[in-house]
């Protein structure tokens, strides 16, 4: 790996985490609706697909979008996962959702999936499997209070987090091909670091709304981004393929938030 490769993955490690430390702060002043949809745009994606094109090529960033899909699909096995064991324990809730992520992804790398097609029906699958199980689980809707200040440390984990898994995307799309990089792209850091932080500073109850509100977010905006710089990538170039990737991403997100707002 030449020292131009290690700076850019250097790179990516401070300008995601920022960027991540930047929506998690966010999520957490607005809410658990208004907060998740926040959480939901998809930063840690768009960042880390945007620095692999960077420091490898865009055709390798269209190569990786069909693993960061069902890395997104996989997602669902996270959330359900934790929003059933969330009310046992805190610790053995979040550790066993990551768990379930990783070992779902081990499966997908180990068949060696990589047609756009199949993973698109799969991420389809998935969803609509996850919504259903998460629509089962009742808990109680939690009224918005703001929450206590953070010490330092936990400003530092979120920027850790964040900006940790970009970089191993990034170094993972280099050392291992563009379908594991994509796959890594879609760790839920962003949902790992928000859920830490908000169960120390607004509670269990919160955290489980929360992630239940941040689950048809994230696949419809991070899916719509990742279809999107599939197609636009290869046109319109890196800048301008993340540009309208990303704007187009956000348009579910509205959508989202005002049918939420119909709704209380």
């Amino acid at each position: 790996m030449d020292n131009i490769i290690l700076l850019k993955i250097i790179i990516s490690f401070f300008v995601g985490g920022g960027v991540v430390l930047l929506v998690a702060f966010l999520s957490e002043k607005l809410g658990s609706v208004l907060g998740a949809i926040f959480a939901a745009v998809p930063t840690t994606v768009a960042v880390s697909l945007f620095f692999q094109g960077i420091t490898i090529n865009t055709d390798a960033v269209v190569q990786a979008c069909g693993g960061s899909l069902v890395g997104l699909s996989v997602f669902g096995f996270f959330c359900v996962t934790y929003v059933y064991l969330a009310r046992f324990n805190f610790i053995v809730a979040l550790c066993c959702a990551i768990a379930a992520w990783l070992s779902v992804m081990l499966v997908f790398i180990w068949s060696g999936i990589e047609q756009m097609s199949l993973c698109f029906v799969i991420f389809l699958i998935t969803v609509c499997v996850s919504k259903w199980m998460l629509g089962r689980r009742h808990v109680e809707k939690i009224p918005f209070t703001k929450g206590r200040m953070n010490p330092f440390w936990v400003h530092g984990l979120r920027f850790s987090i964040g900006g940790g898994v970009i970089a191993f995307s990034v170094f993972m799309g280099v050392v291992a091909g563009e379908v594991i990089g994509g796959v890594f792209s879609a760790f839920p850091g962003m949902a790992v670091s928000v859920i830490i932080i908000l169960n120390h500073s607004m509670g269990r109850h919160f955290t489980v709304d929360f992630i239940k509100n941040i689950y048809m977010n994230a696949v419809l905006n991070v899916g719509v981004y990742t279809l999107a710089v599939y197609f636009l990538y290869t046109p319109l170039g890196l800048i301008w393929g993340t540009v309208f990737s990303y704007v187009l991403s956000i348009i579910p997100a509205v959508i989202l938030y005002r049918m939420q707002m119909m709704r209380e």
